[in-house]
C-alpha cells in the first residue's frame, strides 16, 4: 500500500493513469490505517468492558459476576475429583450507620482499607472479591479447613486492629465472617452458587447474632 508510480512527464496518458493509481493507493492506505485504528479502539474498549464486568470499580477486587462463575467451576471439579472448597463472606459491622452519618467519601475510604486488609491476608489459593456494598468474599480452592479458620481469624483481627484515617477523623471497624466449606462427600453435587452463598450467609448471620466481630462456620 506504500508503493507509488513515478510520473514521467513525457506522456499525458501514462501520467494520468499513474496519477489515478497513486490516488487509489493513497486512499486504500488511509482506509486501512483508519480501519486498523478503529479495530484497535474497539479491542481496547472490549478489554475495558471485560475488566469492568469482572472487577469492582472502587476496590479493584473481583466481583460477584466472576465469583459465581468460579464457584460453578469448582462445583464441576468436585464431581470428578472429589474436590473441596470454601467460601467466606465478610461483612463490615455497622457500615450502613457509618456511611449514613459521615457520607460516601469516608465510607469509600473504609471500604478500600478493608479490601486491602482482606487481600493481604489471602494466599495464592484464595480469591478475594467484593460482592455487595459492605460485603466481601473469599473463595478458597485448596486450603484445608483448619487453615481457613486461621485466615478468617487473621482477616478479622487485622481489620479490627487497623486505624483508618479519613477527613472525618480516625475510624476502627470490625467484620463478621461466615464460612461454608463444600465437601462433595457431604453435600449434593447439583448445588449451585446460590446454595453456596446461602450457606455462607447463614453462618454470617450467626456471627452477627453472636455479637459481631467474630467468625462462624456452617454446621
Amino acid at each position: 500500500m506504500t508503493a507509488r508510480v513515478e510520473l514521467s512527464g513525457k506522456s499525458f496518458e501514462l501520467d494520468a493513469i499513474a496519477s489515478a493509481f497513486n490516488n487509489m493507493a493513497e486512499s486504500a492506505h488511509n482506509s486501512i490505517i483508519s480501519l486498523t485504528t478503529e479495530a484497535e479502539s474497539v479491542k481496547n474498549s472490549n478489554m475495558k468492558k471485560d475488566k469492568i464486568s469482572t472487577r469492582d470499580e472502587l476496590t479493584g477486587l473481583l466481583n460477584s459476576n466472576y465469583l459465581n462463575e468460579r464457584i460453578n467451576e469448582e462445583i464441576r471439579r468436585s464431581k470428578s475429583a472429589l474436590h473441596s472448597f470454601s467460601l467466606m463472606i465478610i461483612d463490615i459491622d455497622d457500615f450502613s450507620r457509618i456511611n449514613a452519618l459521615y457520607g460516601k467519601q469516608t465510607g469509600d475510604i473504609i471500604l478500600l482499607e478493608t479490601a486491602k486488609k482482606i487481600s493481604n491476608s489471602c494466599g495464592a489459593d484464595n480469591i478475594p472479591a467484593r460482592i455487595a456494598d459492605d460485603e466481601f468474599a473469599m473463595l478458597s480452592t485448596k486450603t484445608a479447613v483448619p487453615e481457613i479458620r486461621e485466615i478468617a481469624e487473621s482477616i478479622r483481627s487485622s481489620v479490627a486492629g487497623n486505624s483508618i484515617i479519613t477527613p472525618d477523623g480516625n475510624f476502627s471497624v470490625t467484620v463478621s465472617i461466615g464460612v461454608m466449606t463444600f465437601n462433595p462427600a457431604e453435600h449434593e453435587l447439583h448445588q449451585n452458587p446460590e446454595d453456596i452463598f446461602k450457606s455462607a450467609s447463614s453462618a454470617l448471620s450467626k456471627a452477627k447474632a453472636g455479637g459481631k466481630n467474630r467468625v462462624e462456620f456452617e454446621s
